[in-house]
């Protein structure tokens, strides 16, 4: 499309569109409307079928430019509207590409350029997926379409014509930003939009392939020049021994900002890292123009190591450079914490709660010897070595069958330090002994770094406890009837114990599933606490006061339930009683008694997170009760009964317990006289009857008592626990009940219906 322009300071409305709903064709018109309408420019045509055009992409990108000239012909583009189908916008993975590379290149040998996928501004992140591309120039070893992944690659590139080549990026999937350029790096300097590169005829071949830091490598500097009829590389000089002057050059990282300027070594001895600095060395060159040496370098990184020869005498005049560029690798990673354990089990020292922040110190280290084992004995750092997503997780080492958990952060990104020491602040979700194990998720210049691993450490706890009621219990009543009870003072127990769960878990709130295998569950019964409430939720005394409640708790059981929970089951042997007291002479009430599990601390300190309240069922009555025994009148010459009967107080006054059909009577044993000389207690024991014991006590005649006196009267007094006495006496304090049974005392008048005694309480 040319120009559209509005001369004069006329306005005009263009209409451009492109129409490529078939996906074979791509038609293209161009309108304009000068204030009568619109009007082709240019009538509709295939683009997609002109000579050169480039396949038809699946994502159209569209860009619209004003040009302006210097004095006339200014255009500016205002009230833009785009119409389409669907738009998406441009978000794309890449940033832009790099390139890295040296800038001595032989036109008889193919140059290294190092590629790299920026997925920032300053190349300081990767993108790690797959990218393909066509390059420019031609002459890519392979073909100018490439493939990679990982955000790096390494090509040659062949110029046997030499002189100078522009390197470029034709084509990219994922497409890098529009209008961002790719730039290019040159012996390490800054990145420029500047990708030239000459190609001479003659010059070193440095062979210096990538290595292991601190291991090195053996190296070859090669004298060549282009041979003009096979255009092969040729020695340049041979059999002899040359001055070279030999210097490295910092690429990534670059000089600028290093955290350290560690030395290239060539036969084990420092040489310069500038040009200025560098002094001739003396190498042999054999027949094939080959020097060899030993190369060297204690730190990480991208290296370039530069090679000149400038000729005095027969080689007056002639100048002969070359340099190569090489990775050198971290030997792995040295990972500690101070809570290494090398028994590596249940009896380590608790370290760090399942799930609590710590320092995991990774330090990148150069090699020492083959077969290193322990990264963290002897090894040298790699100051320089920076890397994002390495990736952390933890192998466990005991319990043998748990959970491995995980490990947070997943990744982390690797700083470079003059000790190259990053504390990373992690935590593991489990409990146990475990190694941590850290590796790079992507190529560090198209090289793995062997992953590292940290010796046995731990032993992680638990966090805290968290509690739940799985079954609240219910309290016993002491008789069980149309009406179930239990008397003020009483005794009385568990129905159904309650039933709590307990969950080990780390600070975040996840169940810790390791806790509960042996040896590593801290917590026992009697590290767990319930308490009942000292007073009753609802029932007053006679003063409006909260009843008193007595709990006499015994530690539970303890056992597992699933991987990380606990079930603590309350002793049945738990006791419970109401105080039996004056103010305690209210009417019948239900128990409303609220428990808590209070505590549960383990050795390693764990503790409950928070109290857990629970109410346990209680579907019966509290009565306060006694026991009364009525008088007795009958002759000298029969045994005379005694009735019993037990009763509550219904808040007004006593009344016949007719609930009560479970309190069992033994007159012989409980039952004791004022005087032997009238009568005695005959063996008689049984149970109430709807509240009554209807002769209960039986006396024995005086007539068949030995040397009794015949008649009179006797007091019984029926020995009761507490919650069956009473204040009979109105002292203040609580008796047994007691009778009077009169022997030869006239019964009275048969026609007599009733015969009442009063009771003055």
């Amino acid at each position: 499309v040319g120009d559209i322009a509005a001369a004069g300071g006329t306005t005009n409305a263009n209409s451009i569109s492109i129409d490529a709903s078939s996906s074979s064709s791509a038609v293209l018109t161009v309108q304009r409307d000068t204030g009568s309408g619109f009007r082709q420019l240019i009538a509709p045509v295939d683009v997609s079928t002109a000579s050169g055009q480039s396949a038809i992409p699946a994502n159209l990108l569209f860009s619209l430019t004003g040009s302006t000239g210097s004095y006339s012909n200014n255009h500016a583009i205002d009230n833009l509207q785009v119409c389409a189908n669907y738009i998406e916008p441009m978000n794309t993975p890449v940033h832009h590409f790099e390139f890295v590379y040296s800038s001595d290149a032989l036109s008889c040998s193919a140059q290294d350029v190092l590629i790299r996928a920026c997925a920032n501004e300053s190349c300081s992140s990767l993108y790690n997926g797959n990218v393909q591309m066509t390059l420019a120039p031609s002459g890519w070893e392979g073909g100018d379409t490439i493939s990679f992944r990982g955000g790096e690659t390494t090509e040659k590139l062949w110029n046997t014509d030499g002189g100078r080549v522009d390197i470029a990026v034709r084509s990219s999937q994922p497409l890098s930003t529009p209008y961002v350029a790719n730039l290019c790096r040159k012996d390490g300097g800054a990145a420029s939009t500047d990708c030239s590169l000459s190609f001479a005829d003659s010059g070193f071949i440095v062979d210096a392939a990538d290595f292991t830091a601190g291991k090195g490598i053996t190296a070859t500097l090669q004298a060549v020049k282009k041979d003009d009829a096979s255009r092969q590389c040729v020695p340049a000089f041979a059999s002899v021994r040359k001055d070279v002057y030999l210097w490295g050059s910092y690429i990534n990282p670059s000089g600028s900002g290093r955290v350290a300027s560690l030395p290239l070594l060539i036969n084990g001895r420092d040489i310069a890292m500038s040009e200025a600095g560098a002094t001739a060395g003396r190498l042999t060159f054999d027949s094939e123009g080959k020097a060899t040496f030993d190369l060297n370098y204690y730190d990480a990184g991208l290296m370039q190591l530069n090679a000149r020869y400038l000729g005095s005498g027969d080689d007056a005049g002639l100048q002969l450079d070359g340099s190569r560029q090489f990775a050198s690798i971290p030997a792995g990673f040295c990972v500690q914490s101070s809570g290494e354990c090398s028994k590596a089990d249940a009896t380590c020292d608790a370290f760090v709660a399942a799930g609590s922040i710590f320092p995991l110190n990774i330090q990148a280290v150069s090699w020492q010897r083959d077969g290193d084992s322990d990264m963290c004995q002897g090894n040298s750092p790699t100051p320089s070595y920076a890397q994002d997503g390495l990736a952390l997780t933890t192998t466990i080492v005991s319990p043998a069958d748990g959970n491995s958990g995980s490990v947070t952060p997943a990744s982390y990104n690797h700083s470079s330090a003059a000790d190259n020491v990053n504390s990373v602040s992690v935590s593991e979700s489990e409990v146990g002994v475990f190694r941590f194990r850290v590796m790079p998720s992507t190529s560090y210049f198209g090289h793995t770094v062997p992953a590292g691993e940290s010796q046995p450490t731990g032993r992680f706890y638990a966090h805290h406890f968290s509690a739940s009621t799985v079954n609240p219990g219910a309290l016993n009543a002491w008789c069980h009837g149309d009406q179930d009870f239990v008397y003020t003072g009483q005794a009385f127990d568990w129905l159904t114990a309650p039933r709590l769960q307990l969950t080990a878990q780390n600070a975040a709130g996840v169940t810790t599933q390791n806790y509960t295998l042996p040896g590593y569950q801290k917590l026992i019964a009697a590290d767990v606490s319930v308490l009942a409430a000292a007073v009753d939720n609802s029932a007053l005394d006679i003063n409006s006061s909260p009843l008193a409640f007595n709990a006499d708790l015994n530690s539970g059981a303890l056992t597992v339930s699933a991987p990380g929970i606990m079930l603590y089951d309350l002793n049945p042997g738990d006791a419970f009683s109401y105080d039996k007291t004056a103010e305690n002479k209210i009417a019948p009430f239900s128990p409303d008694i609220p428990f808590s599990l209070n505590a549960a601390t383990d050795s390693d300190g764990a503790a409950l997170i928070s109290a857990l309240t629970f109410q346990p069922l209680a579907d019966f009555d509290v009565r306060y009760g006694r026991l009364w025994l009525e008088n007795a009148y009958g002759p000298e010459t029969l045994d005379l009964p005694v009735n019993i009967r037990n009763e509550y107080f219904d808040g007004n006054r006593f009344v016949l317990n007719t609930a009560d059909s479970c309190w069992q009577y033994d007159a012989a044993s409980d039952v004791t006289l004022s005087s032997a000389n009238v009568t005695t207690v005959a063996g008689h024991a049984g149970q109430l009857s709807n509240g009554s014991g209807i002769g209960a006590i039986l006396l024995m005649a005086p007539a068949d008592v030995p040397g009794g006196i015949g008649n009179g009267e006797v007091d019984l007094t029926y020995d009761v626990p507490v919650w069956l006495q009473d204040d009979f006496d109105l002292d203040g304090s609580y008796e047994n009940p007691q009778s009077t049974a009169s022997f030869g005392i006239y019964r009275g008048n048969d026609r007599v219906i009733y015969w009442r005694e009063i009771r003055g309480f």
